[in-house]
C-alpha cells in the first residue's frame, strides 16, 4: 500500500511523520511516497520546511515534498495566534534545509500523478485543512473512486470546538473543502475527531510523561521537537500531551489502539454563526453512512508505541506481532482448498492469521464441506484452526438442481479416510464469526469464497457487524454478464442471490470483488496438463499430492485450462500487486430475471454511490510464481 500524508505541519503533524517513518520499515506494510503542504498550523513554505527538517533527522529526504494550496476556498475572516508559533516549529530553528529540495510540481497535480501511477493502492492520510484534497476532487471528477481508503484529523462528533466553541481547527480552517471532500469521496474514510484526542491527552501528562519518559533517553525524535513543544504548550499553560495528528497517523499504523468506532452519515455546517465547520453527524441514522469515527483509543498502547517510536527499550511491546485476523468462508470444494492452502502456506510471511473456517452450502453440504476442511488442515499440520458448519441452504431453495463440477462430496468422491467429524465445532458459524468481529472489531478480514448466505445470516442478526470488519473479499458474481452456471451468472451468486443482495447492499465496510470473468481471463494462460500437472505438481509436495487426483477426475477430457477461481481471490488478499486492473463501482444482484436470476449487477452509469471493488485483471505471471513458492517448489523465483 502506497501513503501519502497531506499536512501543514505544527509539531503534531511533525510526529505522525515520525511515527509513520519510523513503523514503515518494521511493518512492511506501507511506502509513504510523498509529503503534500497545505495552510493551516503554518504557511505552505514554511510547512514545507519543517517536513525537510524532520526527513533530514531521520535521514529520509528520499521522500518528496510538495508544495500545496496557500489559502482555503474562502478566506477566514478571523486571525489567529498560531499555537505552533508563526513557523509551525515555535520559530526555534533557524537553518532548514534548503526550499530548493522542495517538489516544482503542484501538491494537487502531484497527488493526481502518484494515484495514476498506483491506482486502488493509495491511501491519504489527511492533517490539516482539506483544501488540497477538495481541489483535487474538482479538478479530477472521479478520483475518489481509485483511492483505497482516507484517514482524517478533523472535525468533532460532540459538538465541542478548539478554534470556536463549536468547531475543530481543521474543518473550521476551510469548511467548503470539508464539505467537498464528504460529497464526493467514494472510499473508505476513517476520522480522528477532536474529543478522543482531549480524552487521550488526559492521561500523557506534559512534564510527567512527554518530557521525563518519552524524552529521557535522548533520541533524536524528541531532540529535534522538545523545544518546540516546550514553547507551544508553555505558551498556553497547558499540562497535557496532545499530539492530535499521531494518534490517527498511530490508529493507521496499530488498529488495535481502536476502542470504539462508529459507522456514521458526517458533513459540515458551513452557514452558522457560531457554528460554521463544526463536523454534523447522523445520529438519527436516517442517511447512509460515510465515515468511520475513531471515538476512543486504548492510551496505554499508545505510549508504548511512542516509546518503541524514540526508540526505548519496551519489553511488552513489538510492532512485529501485529496480525492482521481473518476468517475464511467456504464451500470447500478443491478451489477453495487451494485458497485454504495458500492463506495458511502465506500466513507467517505476510503477517496474518487465519482464525477459523466457517463452512456453508454451496460446492457440496456443509458436512462434506467441514471435513474436506479438516483434510486440507491435517495435510497442512494446521488442525489448529477451528472449523464451523454455517448455513445448509438457501435463503430461498433453489428450483433447480445441477451436477457438481467438485462431485458429490466436493472432493471427486476420491477420499473414503477423512479425518473424523469429532473434530468440527458445535457452535455454528454465524454465532462464532460474530465472537471473533466482537474480539477484533475492524482489525478482521473474511474471505467469503462460497453463496454469501452466511455473511446475510450474520448481517441480519447483528447489524452492527457491518460496519466492524476491516475488509470483505468476495470471490463470485460477474462484470460481463457472463456466467459459469446459467447463461449469465455465476455459481457462489446464483447458488444464493438474496443473500449476495443483503451483503452488498448491507455491508458497511470495504468490499473486493473477484468475478468470474477475471477468473476465465487468468486460466486462459494456465493449461492444465502442461502447467498445472507437469510443472506445479513436479516436485512431490503435499498439496498438489492431495489435489492432483481430485483436479485430474475434475478437469481432464472437460477443461484445458486450470481455474483456481477461490485461489485468485485469495493471492490478490495476500499480494495486491497482482491486481492489474480494479473498479470502484456500484454493485447489486438481479433476483427477478428468469434468464438473468443471480446476475451481479453493474452500475457502468455511475448514478449510484460505489460500494465494491471489482477487480478485473490480474498479473498471471506473478500468480504462477507465487504459486510455484506456495507449493515449495524449486523453481519458485517469488519474492
Amino acid at each position: 500500500m502506497k501513503v501519502i500524508v497531506d499536512c501543514d505541519t505544527g509539531n503534531d503533524d511533525a510526529w505522525a511523520i515520525i511515527s509513520l517513518l519510523r513503523s514503515e520499515k518494521m511493518l512492511r506494510s506501507y511506502e509513504v511516497i510523498a509529503l503534500t503542504c497545505v495552510h493551516g498550523n503554518t504557511s505552505v513554505e514554511n510547512s514545507a520546511l519543517n517536513n525537510l527538517l524532520v526527513l533530514e533527522t531521520l535521514d529520509r529526504l528520499d521522500i518528496p515534498v510538495f508544495k500545496g494550496a496557500e489559502t482555503g476556498f474562502i478566506k477566514n475572516k478571523i486571525s489567529i495566534v498560531p499555537f505552533h508559533g508563526l513557523d509551525g516549529f515555535g520559530m526555534i530553528y533557524d537553518k532548514k534545509p534548503s526550499k530548493e529540495l522542495i517538489q516544482k510540481k503542484h501538491a494537487v497535480l502531484a497527488i493526481k500523478d502518484l494515484i495514476d501511477e498506483h491506482s486502488d493502492d493509495v491511501t491519504i492520510i489527511t492533517l490539516g485543512p482539506l483544501t488540497n484534497i477538495a481541489l483535487l476532487f474538482k479538478m479530477f471528477p472521479g478520483i475518489s473512486s481509485k483511492i483505497k481508503s482516507f484517514y482524517l484529523m478533523g472535525g468533532n462528533h460532540l459538538g465541542i470546538g478548539n478554534i470556536t466553541k463549536c468547531a475543530e481547527f481543521n474543518f473550521w480552517n476551510d469548511p467548503e473543502a470539508a464539505q467537498i471532500f464528504f460529497e464526493e469521496v467514494k472510499c473508505s474514510v476513517y476520522i480522528f475527531p477532536l474529543e478522543p484526542c482531549v480524552t487521550a491527552g488526559l492521561s500523557l501528562p506534559l512534564n510527567e510523561w512527554r518530557f521525563k519518559v518519552l524524552s529521557s533517553n535522548n533520541n533524536p525524535y524528541t531532540n529535534l521537537l522538545d523545544r518546540v513543544e516546550a514553547k507551544a504548550y508553555g505558551s498556553r499553560n497547558w499540562d497535557i500531551w496532545t499530539p492530535w495528528d499521531n494518534f490517527l497517523v498511530s490508529c493507521f499504523i496499530l488498529p488495535r489502539l481502536m476502542k470504539k468506532v462508529t459507522n456514521k452519515f458526517v458533513t459540515v455546517e458551513l452557514s452558522g454563526n457560531h457554528t460554521r465547520g463544526q463536523m454534523i453527524i447522523d445520529h438519527q441514522k436516517k442517511e447512509k453512512p460515510n465515515a468511520f469515527i475513531i471515538e476512543e483509543i486504548d492510551v496505554e498502547e499508545f505510549k508504548k508505541f511512542m516509546l518503541w517510536v524514540c526508540e526505548h527499550d519496551v519489553p511488552d511491546f513489538n510492532i512485529k506481532i501485529l496480525k492482521m485476523k481473518v476468517i475464511i468462508d467456504c464451500d470447500s470444494g478443491n478451489d477453495d482448498a487451494w485458497a485454504i492452502i495458500t492463506l495458511l502456506r502465506a500466513e507467517q510471511k505476510f503477517n496474518f492469521k487465519v482464525l477459523a473456517l466457517t463452512c456453508v452450502d454451496g460446492n457440496t453440504t456443509i458436512d462434506h464441506s467441514a471435513v474436506n476442511n479438516l483434510l486440507i488442515l491435517k495435510t497442512l499440520d494446521r488442525l489448529d484452526v477451528p472449523v464451523y458448519k454455517g448455513a445448509d441452504s438457501s435463503f430461498i431453495k433453489k428450483h433447480t438442481q445441477h451436477e457438481s463440477f467438485h462431485g458429490p462430496d466436493g472432493f471427486g468422491m476420491i477420499y473414503n479416510n477423512k479425518p473424523s467429524d469429532e473434530l468440527i465445532q458445535k457452535k455454528h458459524a454465524v454465532l462464532a464469526i460474530k465472537e471473533f468481529i466482537d474480539q477484533n472489531p475492524n482489525d478482521l478480514s473474511i474471505i467469503a469464497i462460497g453463496p454469501l448466505t452466511n455473511i446475510a445470516l450474520l448481517f441480519k442478526l447483528y447489524p452492527e457487524t457491518a460496519s466492524m470488519i476491516k475488509g470483505l473479499h468476495i470471490m463470485g458474481g460477474n462484470h460481463k454478464g457472463v456466467g459459469n452456471i446459467t447463461k449469465c451468472a455465476e455459481f457462489n451468486f446464483w447458488s444464493d442471490p438474496e443473500a449476495a443482495h443483503i451483503v452488498l447492499a448491507e455491508a458497511n465496510c470495504p468490499i473486493y470483488i473477484f468475478p468470474w470473468d477475471p477468473s476465465r481471463l487468468a486460466s486462459e494462460s494456465t493449461p492444465f496438463d502442461e502447467w498445472r500437472i507437469m510443472k506445479l505438481s513436479n516436485n512431490n509436495n503435499p498439496y498438489t499430492n492431495l489435489l492432483d487426483p481430485i483436479e485430474i477426475k475434475a478437469y481432464r477430457n472437460i477443461l484445458a485450462h486450470w481455474c483456481p477461481c477461490d485461489c485468485y481471490l485469495a493471492s490478490c488478499f495476500i499480494l495486491p500487486r497482482l491486481i492489474k486492473k480494479m473498479n470502484n463501482c456500484h454493485v447489486t444482484v438481479e433476483l427477478s430475471g428468469y434468464h438473468t436470476r443471480g446476475q451481479m449487477i453493474i452500475d457502468h452509469q455511475k448514478k449510484e454511490k460505489p460500494n465494491a471493488f471489482v477487480i478485473e485483471e490480474i498479473d498471471v505471471e506473478e500468480f504462477k510464481k507465487f504459486m510455484l513458492w506456495v507449493c515449495e517448489h524449486p523453481d519458485s523465483d517469488f519474492e
